[in-house]
């Protein structure tokens, strides 16, 4: 199932196109924790503390497009606090991608907006 769940989300993500742009390691980092959490056992996982069942995030995985991984390597670029667990971190990125996504990039946007008011 694992091999099977891999290359399917190798395929909707365009990770071999992604190659091109970031480095192939880390995202095949990003998959290979896509994959652990979408075939994991349990019925609880626990994502940034927070329990979670192993249906809800299947669902949440399922929305993930390439779009997503772009935006998951912005935000890691992007941070610059000391990260104490580097893969809770990351699960918890990739977890919530699909609902922050369009939050960040307009909180960007009106961040950008109001600096070039100031100039």
């Amino acid at each position: 199932m694992e091999a099977q769940v891999r290359e399917e989300f190798r395929e909707r993500l365009e990770i071999d196109t992604l190659a091109q742009r970031y480095d192939p390691d880390k995202l095949e980092e990003l998959l290979d924790n896509i994959v652990e959490m979408y075939c994991c056992p349990r019925q609880t996982q626990y994502v940034g503390k927070q329990p979670q069942t192993t249906k809800a995030i299947r669902l949440r995985l399922d929305k993930l497009t390439s779009q997503h991984i772009e935006y998951i390597f912005d935000v890691m670029s992007n941070t610059t606090q000391p990260i104490k667990n580097i893969m809770a971190y990351l699960r918890t990125t990739i977890l919530n991608a699909p609902t922050t996504m369009e939050h960040y990039y307009q909180a960007q946007g009106n961040w950008l907006t109001a600096q070039s008011r100031k100039e």
